[in-house]
């Protein structure tokens, strides 16, 4: 749940620098994908 919130909240800084909003997606998707995994190691 975190992660997509987390990719909502970096997509919305588009607004500022392009190259930062990027960053930040890439940030989030990475946290994502290690929630995620983290959820499926442990069910």
């Amino acid at each position: 749940m975190s992660g997509k919130h987390g990719l909502i909240i970096a997509w919305s800084g588009q607004g500022r620098d392009d190259g930062q909003a990027a960053n930040e997606v890439v940030k989030s998707t990475t946290t994502a994908m290690h929630a995620l995994k983290d959820t499926m190691g442990k069910e």
